[in-house]
């Protein structure tokens, strides 16, 4: 029997194995022959797939071949062991791929073991192993778009589907900026700014999970962002290609924004009225609106909104229409329309409105510009006065009969003097004013004379016992005055006074300037004209003046220096007095004002007696010399007269009354005149048995035992009337003087005595004497 060694070998390890594993191949050779193997060596060929990392024995290596050059021998029926320790790959390329971009996640690794000898076949082994490795991915669901503040719920979805378990993992979530956290399921374990993360350990081959995220996305978000998945092990070989998954998520924002179409900024709203309001809204956003509230706010003085609409109610204290206008679609929009009643008496002269639109969805700020509107309106209203001023209180005043004159002033002004200077507004705040009536009541104790449109254009009319007018409008700032000339039926001293009263339908008026009255004090005239002083003087006159019959009809007539006067006996003395001067007591104190004047003229005069030294002997019932009584002839009847004695027409003097200053007139009577005034005659009482001559009819003959002074009595009468010489001042200063008929005329008398020097007759008496 030949006899010979049996090489054998065995080659074992675990299988399998995780990519990147360390792991132990062993190989046992043993000499199953019938004779001792020499020589003996062995060889292991490891696959490109797995790594050596160290043997037992006295080994070389070179690249994947593992050497034991010189195990000397082996005997029968021994054996010899040995371990290779080896790593699987880490290297994804050695798995194949599949399906661009995935591989395989196993792969089969074979290596070889060789025993031989040097007097014996070698024997060999054939070892495969499997290698695995993990392929995790994370997949990120989620919705988009998405409307700010809206909680969104975003899901990680995490996988193992390698064949190898996956150590170490971990999941990632990256959220764009302006997003906040809700809640995580699982909870994470670390959230750092917009970076949560999850340890989750080890995850078995096949096995999944969930991580769960709600989030509100801000206002600070951007319209467009990506949401990041993303997935790691600490195993390797694990395919990068799905350890991330992105979304990109749209956020949809809202941008509401309401305006004020009426009232517009400045419109003038006229108080006590309703006035509209209109306010469009809607979104110019790509995100719907919700639960949108719009706010008017008022001044605290309205509080009536008549008919609002259905989804509007009023707000109190604040004094705010709310209106709750729901949600409000992308490009969506609408208005809401209704009425306030601004109050009569509402106090400031601006109307601020504004209207706000809030929404529950988060808006951002910049979009926030359009999102109130605000009106500054004017509050006008009218104010209509009336103003009455008696013209006549400037000098002079009126006198009784006069015409009072009272301007009516009226117009339309939030600004006029008229109204106290606190209720006084700025005048561009003035408002027509409708149905406006005036009334001027005509007052008892006068009666109307005249009605004169002074300015404007409107004329006032006398309606039965008022002047006045009514006007449909007045408008802002118009203005009109009228005249109301009364004849004045008052007594003296009383007062004659006008009130006017001016109404407007429209609301708003300030009535405290709605009346206005004026009073004219009649100054109170004289009771009567005092009886005054006056000086005489004798214009004195004789035929035989040889200047008598001159080139001028006054030559021959002459004025006494005084009282006394020379005159020849035997010749006929031509007499009539003169007013020298004339003085009556003014009654008006010497007022420059008043409307009276004293006026007079001059009526006549008379023979009151003649002075002998006998005794006075009396011109109208006194016998003279001739037994002759009664007035002479050229005595003239005056009619009323209060004179004693003869009375006879004044020469120059005037029928019509003048003021005092001209009641004596410049004049000198003329020698015709003078043939028919007073006439008188003295001479020597005749021896007894003589006649006395003969002498005309209008001549007083007077005989005297002696050539001795006489007088000659004569009084000039004078009538007086009180006059109010201005009814029209100051207005109408042509208007004629009246007189004052309560204050009857007056005559007053202003006598003189004159004393006459007689003298030897000219026919005794030579020229020149």
């Amino acid at each position: 029997i030949l006899q010979r060694p049996r090489l054998t070998i065995t080659l074992t390890s675990p299988s399998p194995v995780i990519a990147g594993q360390e792991f132990d191949y062993t190989i046992i050779i043993g000499n199953t022959g019938s004779r001792d193997a020499l020589n003996v060596n062995l060889v292991h060929d490891l696959p490109t797939v797995i790594t050596y990392v160290s043997a037992t024995g006295d080994h070389s290596v070179s690249g994947q071949r593992i050497t034991w050059a010189n195990l000397g021998t082996l005997a029968i029926n021994g054996s010899q062991s040995f371990t290779v320790r080896v790593r699987a790959t880490s290297d994804l390329n050695h798995f194949p791929i599949t399906t661009a971009p995935d591989r395989r996640t196993d792969i089969t690794a074979v290596s070889w073991a060789t025993v031989g000898a040097s007097n014996a076949i070698s024997a060999m082994a054939v070892r495969s192993v499997v290698i695995n490795r993990p392929e995790v991915s994370i997949s990120l669901s989620g919705p988009t778009p998405i409307l700010v503040g809206d909680e969104a719920t975003y899901i990680l979805t995490y996988r193992n589907t390698g064949t190898a378990i996956a150590t170490g993992v971990q999941a990632r979530y990256t959220i764009p900026t302006g997003y906040s956290v809700v809640s995580t399921s699982p909870a994470a374990t670390n959230i750092s700014g917009h970076v949560l993360t999850w340890d989750i350990g080890d995850l078995a081959a096949g096995a999944s999970g969930t991580l769960t995220v709600r989030v509100i996305p801000t206002v600070t978000a951007l319209d467009s962002g990506q949401h990041l998945a993303q997935v790691s092990t600490t195993s390797v070989c694990d395919s990068a290609h799905n350890n991330q998954a992105t979304l990109d998520v749209r956020v949809l924002f809202p941008d509401v924004w309401v305006e004020l179409i009426t009232p517009t900024t400045g419109a003038r709203l006229d108080v006590g009225r309703a006035h509209q309001v209109i306010a469009n809204f809607g979104n110019y956003g790509d995100g719907l609106a919700r639960s949108n509230l719009i706010t008017f706010t008022f001044p605290v003085e309205v509080t009536d909104f008549p008919s609002l609409p259905a989804d509007c109610v009023r707000i109190t204290p604040n004094n705010m229409v709310r209106c709750n206008v729901g949600d409000i679609a992308p490009g969506a929009s609408d208005s809401r329309t209704f009425q306030f009643n601004l109050p009569a008496d509402f106090p400031p002269d601006d109307v601020a409105i504004s209207v706000r639109i809030d929404t529950a969805t988060p808006e951002r700020p910049a979009d926030m510009g359009n999102n109130e509107a605000s009106r500054t309106c004017d509050a006008v209203r009218p104010n209509v006065y009336i103003q009455v001023r008696g013209v006549n209180q400037t000098p002079p005043d009126a006198g009784w009969r006069s015409y009072v004159r009272f301007v009516v002033s009226y117009g339309n002004d939030v600004s006029s003097t008229t109204l106290p200077e606190a209720l006084r507004r700025p005048q561009n705040r003035t408002w027509r004013a409708e149905n406006v009536v005036v009334t001027v009541p005509i007052p008892a104790n006068a009666t109307l004379f005249q009605v004169n449109r002074l300015s404007g254009s409107i004329t006032p009319v006398q309606t039965g016992g008022s002047v006045g007018f009514t006007a449909p409008v007045l408008d802002a700032l118009q203005t009109g005055s009228f005249e109301v000339i009364l004849e004045v039926n008052e007594q003296p001293g009383s007062s004659v006074g006008l009130a006017a009263e001016i109404a407007t339908s429209s609301p708003g008026d300030e009535p405290v300037d709605n009346r206005s009255s004026d009073a004219v004090t009649i100054l109170e005239p004289p009771l009567s004209v005092p009886q005054g002083t006056g000086d005489l003087r004798l214009a004195i006159h004789s035929t035989f003046d040889p200047a008598s019959g001159g080139a001028s009809a006054t030559d021959a007539v002459y004025i006494s220096d005084g009282t006394n006067i020379t005159w020849p006996a035997g010749e006929v003395l031509d007499f009539t007095p003169r007013l020298e001067t004339l003085v009556i007591p003014d009654p008006t104190f010497g007022d420059p004002t008043t409307p009276y004047q004293i006026q007079g003229r001059i009526i006549g005069w008379s023979i009151v007696n003649f002075g002998l030294p006998a005794g006075p002997v009396a011109a109208h019932n006194g016998a003279d010399a001739r037994g002759t009584t009664g007035c002479r002839a050229g005595s003239t009847t005056l009619a009323g007269t209060q004179l004693a004695g003869c009375t006879y027409v004044y020469p120059g003097a005037s029928g019509n009354f003048t003021p005092l200053s001209h009641v004596i007139p410049a004049y000198t009577p003329t020698e015709s005149e003078m043939a028919n005034q007073g006439h008188v005659y003295w001479t020597h009482q005749p021896v007894a048995g003589a006649d006395l001559p003969s002498m005309r009819p209008d001549v007083y003959l007077f005989a005297l035992p002696e050539l001795r002074p006489v007088e000659i009595r004569v009084a000039v009468e004078v009538e007086v009337r009180v006059m109010n010489l201005y009814p029209g001042a100051p207005v109408d200063w042509a208007l004629a003087p009246v007189e004052l008929t309560s204050i009857p005329r007056q005559r007053h008398g202003y006598e003189g005595t004159f004393v006459v020097t007689l003298l030897v007759p000219r026919s005794v008496i030579g020229p020149g004497n």
